[in-house]
């Protein structure tokens, strides 16, 4: 059935349980049907409703659901599997139930015969005497948590308002909770609950099944609770007739309906004790029985005088009690016959043989006369046979129209018209215009007793979230910002940035406030920080085009000039003792290593090798003034000796090169001593 774009379809919580289909919606959470993808196998998992997470009171209760299950295990239990948390809203995971619940039941088959009407209740005090056992209340025993399997498995579920029977159970809550329709008085007028308060709830649901209506109607959930506190709840046979149910079975639902807890049986055991006995008695054909009926309801103000029938005068399950010897009636006329030979006078005439209607039957006139009351009798009879049938099989069922489409009162119109009360409840659609009917439960066509409620859901138009901004958030921010918009994390790519630092998010593919879908998937880009950039070493190649390749690298060159000199120099001179030529890089800081664009590369650009002038040095120089003039300079002094040391004046003579002449500095210049 479709109920509109649910956004937790297909989703997977836990990284287990994938959710299939919404199966049912309450006041607190929505059930849906799952796959154990771990275990391979259906499940029901109940997740609270969003915006409910932050009630710390509803959190409670959903909670206690899962704990309070999760101690019982009996076949008429729902089981609980596992519990746990998808995005900040828990869910239970409990064991799915491939069927309808008892609401369903009774709104095609009640009223029901009163055997009929007990197998469904043994079942249900079984599972509330295994809860009392335990030490649980149930707190909300109604047909809607009794869940029918297809295989005609009994389960009562939904604890979600069960509570340990404490000594301060008394004031567990100020606020009532539950169904007004199935809510014990103490409930309504002192807010207490104990075990008698389930049986309570049990009786009345045992009173639908028998008669398909509720023992009080009201306008408001308070009108029909203060009829619950205030009124003495009337016993089926005043709705359905005297002949249809038996005297004890009457007196149980009583028993189980007072409005004093002492009067009722104690708790699930003693009732499931009964609902035994009664289902025994049914089956021998046990109608009438005065200990039966004392048994039933012990403290009952007057015991009819019941008669034991044995199983030639039992009367059928399906129908009224078989008649007593005293008074059967004649079957064929439809009528009561007086008996062949009726009590007379002692003495009378008529005792002497039997003067039953004398002559009626002896004249053609009165046979006639008779024939045609008998045709007339028959019928009536036949019409009311056929009427009763026709409501029992076809008059009483009305099927669900189609309201798809349909505005609000048109919808109510179009359920009246049909026999049928609607209720609304919003959902999503993307293809049903807001306001109008999308769906309903039941389905179009199906077939409900007269005045069924048949729920509408009604469009709200299509789902969407704005998109929230995560530019600049961190990664894992980012993605839970995604996340709690409704939306789902895409493809996440990195890229370096020189403005974002690492781990941030630098772009999405949706601009904040976008309206989409839900679990629209979002890309994400994420900086790695800046981006590395290698060094690569330009020594030896010219200054300029090192400093263009360093530019398109991302990097900012600097040049620093040098001359190329023995030692001393960043651009000292070769090993071949050559200098570095004018205009090539002789140095870089930093040479080689990982740099990030913009960073500084300093290259020294060699000018070559630095000239000076052989200083003027005038003959008969002496050798120590002219020595000192080319160290002065910055030359080297060559001494080339012309006479013997025993002869020699130390006086130069001659300058290689000449004086005036252009030299590299730190050149040899040689001097002729004599």
């Amino acid at each position: 059935m479709d109920r509109g774009d649910d956004p937790l379809v297909g989703r997977v919580l836990d990284g287990r349980y994938e959710i299939v289909e919404r199966r049912a919606s309450g006041g607190m959470a929505t059930v849906y049907r799952a796959r154990d993808r771990r275990l391979d196998r259906e499940v029901a998992v109940k997740i609270m409703h969003e915006g409910r997470d932050d009630d710390a009171m509803t959190a409670q209760t959903f909670d206690r659901e899962a704990r309070a299950a999760a101690k019982l295990h009996d076949p008429h239990i729902v089981s609980v599997f596992d519990q746990g948390e998808d995005r900040g809203r828990p869910f239970i995971v409990m064991e799915y139930v491939d069927g309808c619940t008892l609401r369903t039941i009774i709104a095609h088959e009640a009223p029901m015969t009163p055997a009929r009407a007990m197998a469904f209740m043994e079942p249900v005090a079984e599972a509330l005497a295994v809860a009392h056992e335990a030490g649980l209340i149930h707190r909300d025993v109604k047909p809607e948590n009794v869940l029918i399997s297809s295989k005609g498995e009994v389960k009562v579920g939904d604890f979600g308002l069960a509570r340990e029977v404490t000594n301060d159970n008394a004031n567990a809550t100020a606020v009532i909770v539950g169904t007004a329709s199935y809510l014990p008085p103490e409930r309504y007028l002192h807010k207490v609950a104990d075990r008698r308060s389930d049986v309570y709830s049990a009786g009345v649901m045992l009173y639908e099944l028998l008669t398909g209506v509720k023992p009080y109607w009201s306008d408001n959930a308070d009108g029909i609770a203060a009829q619950h506190a205030h009124r003495d709840m009337q016993p089926p046979s005043s709705v359905i007739g005297s002949t249809a149910i038996p005297h004890w079975l009457d007196e149980l639902v009583v028993a189980c309906t007072r409005r004093n807890p002492e009067l009722r049986p104690a708790d699930g055991a003693e009732l499931a004790r009964r609902v035994r006995i009664a289902r025994t008695a049914l089956d021998v054909g046990t109608w009438n029985d005065a200990d039966l009926t004392q048994c039933m309801n012990p403290f009952a103000e007057s015991t009819a005088t019941g008669i034991q029938t044995t199983a030639a005068t039992a009367a059928p399950r399906h129908g009224a009690p078989a008649a007593t010897p005293e008074h059967t009636p004649r079957m064929g006329l439809g009528i009561d016959e007086p008996p062949d030979d009726p009590p007379r006078p002692h003495g009378s005439r008529a005792n002497r043989g039997p003067t039953v209607l004398p002559g009626v039957v002896r004249t053609r006139k009165y046979r006639r006369r008779r024939a045609i009351v008998l045709l007339i009798l028959l019928v009536i009879l036949g019409s009311i046979i056929g009427t009763s049938a026709w409501w029992l099989v076809s008059g009483r069922y009305t099927d669900v129209p189609d309201l798809a489409r349909l505005t609000q009162a048109d919808a109510v119109a179009a359920a009246s018209n049909a026999q049928l009360t609607v209720t609304f409840q919003p959902a999503y659609s993307e293809t049903v215009p807001a306001n109008q009917i999308i769906s309903t439960d039941p389905g179009v066509g199906a077939r409900v007793h007269r005045d069924t409620q048949v729920t509408a859901y009604v469009s709200r138009g299509p789902q969407r979230f704005a998109m929230p901004t995560v530019i600049g958030l961190a990664q894992d921010k980012a993605q839970q910002a995604l996340i709690d918009a409704h939306l789902a994390v895409g493809q996440v790519t990195q890229a370096y940035s020189e403005t974002v630092a690492s781990g941030m998010v630098i772009s999405a593919s949706q601009d904040p406030g976008a309206q989409l879908k839900a679990n629209t998937a979002i890309d994400l880009v994420v900086s790695q920080g800046r981006q590395p950039i290698d060094v690569t070493s330009y020594v030896g190649q010219p200054g300029d085009a090192a400093s263009t390749a360093l530019t398109q690298a991302g990097l900012a060159p600097k040049q620093t000039t040098a001359y190329s000199t023995d030692s001393g120099s960043p651009c000292a001179k070769g090993s071949d003792g050559q200098p570095v030529p004018s205009g090539v890089v002789c140095a870089q800081n930093p040479a080689s290593g990982t740099l990030f664009k913009g960073d500084t590369v300093t290259l020294t650009v060699s000018k070559g090798p630095e000239m000076v002038t052989v200083p003027s040095i005038p003959q008969k120089t002496s050798l120590d003034a002219a020595q000192k003039a080319l160290t002065d300079a910055g030359l080297v002094p060559n001494l080339n000796y012309a006479t013997p040391q025993i002869i020699r004046a130390n006086l130069v003579m001659a300058v290689s090169p000449a004086p005036g002449t252009k030299v590299a500095k730190g050149s040899t210049v040689t001097l002729t001593v004599v």
